[in-house]
């Protein structure tokens, strides 16, 4: 399931960022006692208490603005799948790229559109 969610990691910035929509899968802290005092295993869990909301590619789309308004210039979600990469970006009528996040294919789609969530968020767009 690692492969169809955010990351641990994106999974935190999305909660420190302020992230709130519910989620199909979370990140769960579980307690191992082969693990040293205070360190913990982490796991996927559906529909369960969560430490951390662990969002699939589909409900970030729906947190995303299709339309983006960025100093009076309108400009429209794009996502494009390359051989090597994933880019996400908001266009304007002309093409020209307003924002841009590039992520290594190895990348997965879910943390492709965190990125994007996130820079919108810290540039207060969203």
């Amino acid at each position: 399931m690692n492969k169809y969610t955010v990351s641990l990691g994106r999974a935190k910035k999305l909660d420190k960022a302020g992230w709130e929509k519910e989620t199909l899968f979370n990140w769960v802290k579980l307690w191992s006692p082969e693990k040293p005092k205070g360190e913990f295993n982490w796991k996927l869990k559906y529909q369960d208490d969560r430490d951390y909301s662990a969002p699939i590619a589909s409900e970030i789309l729906e947190e995303l603005p299709k339309v983006l308004r960025k100093k009076g210039e309108l400009s429209n979600l794009r996502i494009q799948f390359a051989n090597s990469f994933i880019d996400t970006t908001y266009e304007d009528f002309y093409d020209r790229q307003i924002i841009r996040t590039t992520h290594d294919v190895k990348d997965d789609i879910a943390n492709a559109l965190a990125d994007m969530w996130l820079y919108l968020k810290k540039e207060k767009l969203i």
